[in-house]
């Protein structure tokens, strides 16, 4: 667990995208009640926006509040597992769907790096509408602003479900813009 507040090196580019981060943990409660979440977009890598969502992830955690955090690319493939015969079990999908629906807090990093596909945007919608209908907070990682994230998530022109997911993030979770340069690449 090295992605933690107290593992960032603080600057005073970052410093805003730190205090924001480190507030949402703070007052996780009252955030969650309003279903408030936080999109953190950049168009760089290695600007941190994993470490923050860690590390928030890791003091909710700390307090006994469930959360779960992956990519959405592991996040689809543990959905995708259950249709394997080995391991098919009636009701797995509905019941992954509904966990990743109902957790107190669900944390999507690089959500734009999966391909997007028909099947792809029905679970991601499905996902984001319950949190959404439900006043669920979610974290949003992702290297794309809005404009960009609805063009990514478009499949064969129809932009109508990548609409409704931006449309209801953009609703659910404040910005957090992470525009600098990959702190990876200065060593």
């Amino acid at each position: 667990m090295t992605r933690t507040f107290e593992s960032w090196e603080l600057t005073l580019e970052n410093k805003q995208a730190y205090e924001a981060a480190k507030k949402y943990a703070d007052k996780f409660d009252n955030y969650k009640e309003k279903g408030v979440g936080i999109m953190m977009s950049g168009t760089n890598t290695g600007t941190g926006k994993t470490h923050l969502a860690a590390a928030i992830a890791i003091e909710l955690i700390n307090q006994g509040i469930p959360v779960i955090m992956n990519t959405m690319i592991r996040l689809l493939r543990k959905i995708k597992d259950t249709y394997d015969d080995e391991i098919k079990t009636k009701g797995a999908e509905s019941s992954i769907i509904e966990l990743y629906s109902t957790v107190d807090l669900m944390i999507i990093d690089d959500l734009g790096k999966e391909r997007p596909t028909e099947w792809v945007l029905e679970k991601l919608y499905d996902i984001i509408s319950a949190r959404y209908e439900n006043l669920l907070p979610v974290i949003i990682t992702t290297n794309y602003d809005i404009d960009r994230l609805r063009d990514r998530l478009t499949v064969k022109n129809n932009t109508e479900t990548a609409e409704a997911i931006v449309s209801r993030l953009n609703e659910m979770c404040v910005g957090i813009e992470m525009n600098w340069k990959d702190w990876r690449l200065k060593y």
